[in-house]
């Protein structure tokens, strides 16, 4: 009897040794590698890092080789490389510039992979899905948003205190309010004759320019991008306004002084600042890069005929040719997943997996600046959500047309023309780029 078990123990011992040598890894085969390129790089590495280090302990047959790419460069290089055929598997990706890569067929259409796995689309922030479709042909997914940002201000609290101004609050935040804070917080301190401290940073044509333009009553497209419809009183109203806030009420800094002089907010030349949420990352909770070494939070853009706020994302595509479709579908399902939830844990952000258990840390406010996000961006539960939101504008050269836009509308910033003036040198331009995509693609 014991030498029979003993013979069984040796074959038992032989059948898990030949299982362990049939692995993939015991024949010597490598693993298999996930190029992802992004731009996530300096202050905010962590957080693709930390996706990584996830997603590879939990499939320990797949490596993910990063590389950062600057902004400025990346939809030029990545382009180049989809038409050489050279591109990365996963490609970061903004809905504005990088729509394109869609239309030009070179990004996997995920529609079949999230029917098959049963992905809750449903769950994703509300909005922010429309710049991942191609909503002029089928409607299909191509990709899933990591993350939601906005334009947004920031203010410095412990100058708020200095004025004896009580800090900014969603419901009451008017242009008017913001007007009269910026008027108060315009300083000459050393009695020198010369201001010292201005109200605002003016964002201008950057991060401002959607969320405002909606605050003001314009619109830039109809919501089925068929009509184009920025060239509006109320788009000029807004242009001249943050021009006027300059030159003629001179409660803003000069566009000009923020190259010589560097970051205005962190210098404490500015009480408030335009910037995007995502930019406020680097300054916020126990990874911060960047100290800010004052007390400050931040605010949605103010209220002029209703509130603007402009949810905008970064995202995640599969290259069409990739050889490894289904280990990047892994990788892309995880990050919208577990990747999202983490930001939320981890620094209270909106998740845009917006399930109920991702949005208790959301709806907490947190103990280090800026406190609380959510008065940046509107609570889902908050009524009347697509009456204060504005989508990110997700045409495909949209971004052709902004170029074109900014180019005159710089100029109304620097006090050298007025936005009228302007708006009528760049808007029949802009109009050629909108219908001339049309003509090709058809209404």
């Amino acid at each position: 009897m014991m030498k029979r078990n003993k013979i069984s123990n040796f074959l038992v011992g032989v059948v898990l040794a030949l299982l362990v040598l049939a692995t993939p890894m015991a024949f010597g085969q490598e693993k298999v590698v996930l190029r992802f390129t992004h731009w996530w790089g300096g202050a905010l590495k962590y957080i693709p890092d930390y996706w990584i280090e996830g997603f590879e302990r939990e499939n320990p047959g797949v490596k993910v080789e990063q590389t950062v790419v600057g902004f400025a460069e990346f939809a030029e290089k990545v382009l180049r490389e989809l038409a050489a055929g050279v591109a990365p598997d996963l490609i970061e990706y903004n809905e504005g510039p990088h729509t394109k890569w869609i239309l030009y067929d070179q990004i996997l259409n995920i529609s079949p992979y999230i029917e098959r796995d049963k992905v809750d689309i449903d769950s994703i922030w509300p909005g922010t899905l429309n710049g991942y479709r191609d909503w002029w042909a089928k409607n299909d997914v191509y990709g899933f948003p990591i993350l939601v940002t906005t334009g947004a201000l920031k203010y410095n609290r412990d100058m708020y205190r200095e004025v004896g101004l009580s800090f900014p609050e969603p419901a009451t935040w008017t242009v008017e309010r913001f007007m009269a804070d910026c008027k108060k917080l315009t300083r000459d301190i050393d009695a020198d004759g010369k201001i010292d401290v201005y109200g605002v940073e003016p964002g201008g044509l950057s991060w401002g320019w959607y969320a405002a333009l909606y605050s003001f009553g314009a619109e830039i497209f109809s919501k089925d991008y068929k009509e184009f419809l920025l060239d509006s009183p109320e788009a000029i109203e807004y242009l001249q306004w943050a021009s006027d806030l300059v030159w003629k009420y001179e409660i803003a800094s000069s566009p000009l002084a923020a190259p010589a002089i560097g970051d205005l907010f962190l210098a404490k030349k500015v009480a408030m600042r335009q910037e995007s949420t995502t930019g406020m990352m680097a300054y916020v909770g126990p990874k911060a890069t960047v100290k800010i070494p004052f007390d400050w939070s931040a605010i949605r853009f103010p209220k002029k005929v209703r509130y603007g706020v402009v949810p905008v994302t970064n995202g995640v595509l599969i290259n069409k040719n990739t050889k490894h479709k289904e280990e990047a579908w892994k990788f892309l399902k995880y990050v919208l997943t577990e990747g999202t939830a983490w930001l939320s844990d981890e620094l209270h952000w909106p998740p845009v997996y917006a399930t109920e258990e991702n949005l208790e840390k959301y709806y907490e406010p947190f103990p280090y600046a800026p406190y609380d996000v959510r008065p940046c961006y509107y609570n889902l539960d908050e009524k009347d959500i697509e009456g204060h939101t504005m989508s990110y504008p997700a045409f495909p050269v949209w971004n052709d047309m902004q170029i074109v836009i900014n180019r005159e509308d710089s100029l109304v910033m620097l006090g050298k023309k007025t936005a009228q003036e302007a708006f009528e040198a760049s808007m029949p331009k802009a109009r050629k780029i909108f219908d001339e995509f049309w003509e090709k693609y058809g209404k």
